[in-house]
């Protein structure tokens, strides 16, 4: 039980600074990708 509160520790550690790059990213790409949605719907 112990292994496993670590192993979501650091999971959620890991997850808070390479999930915040990649809540960054995937805004942008989406931001892009509606952009590009509406150029192409016009």
């Amino acid at each position: 039980m112990e292994r496993y509160e670590a192993k979501r520790a650091v999971i959620i550690g890991g997850t808070s600074g390479i999930g915040l790059a990649t809540v960054k990213m995937l805004k942008r790409i989406a931001a892009y990708g509606i952009l590009n949605y509406y150029v192409s719907v016009k």
